[in-house]
């Protein structure tokens, strides 16, 4: 590559995303280059990478290729994250129809339970009187 015209084929942020790209673009076949941009590395002696961004060079008659490489990547990372997100958003749907219908079930059978046995109650007919005894109409004394 030392004879090559070097094309720059992306900017990265930092050193992990270019180093990320290169990956991919080695992958492919495509000789890549890393030069620090804006290096701010003098500052903190001993960090690792770059503080500043990272140029992705490429030879130039690859630069097409590269692009289209890094294009691909892009696209199936924009599709992996929105089968992800449907994913999560149709497991987040059946939990609230989950807990609503466990919450429907769970009221509906409670009245029933209390109306029946106040019902029972008072079909029977049956109090307390002053004496404590229980009795049909018992009058108090």
């Amino acid at each position: 590559m030392a004879h090559m015209k070097l094309e720059r084929v992306t900017t990265s942020a930092d050193s992990v995303a270019a180093a990320v790209v290169k990956g991919l673009l080695e992958e492919a076949g495509i000789p890549v280059l890393l030069r620090a941009y804006q290096s701010a590395g003098w500052l903190f002696p001993g960090t690792p990478g770059s503080l500043g961004a990272m140029e992705v060079l490429v030879p130039g008659e690859r630069l097409k290729q590269a692009r289209r490489v890094l294009a691909q990547a892009e696209a199936a990372a924009a599709e992996a994250a929105a089968a992800e997100a449907s994913v999560a958003a149709g497991a987040a749907a059946t939990t609230a129809e989950t807990s609503a219908a466990a919450g429907d079930g769970a009221q509906g059978r409670t009245p029933a339970r209390r109306g029946t046995s106040g019902s029972h109650r008072a079909a029977s007919g049956s109090r307390r009187t002053a004496s404590g005894s229980r009795g049909r109409g018992d009058a108090v004394d």
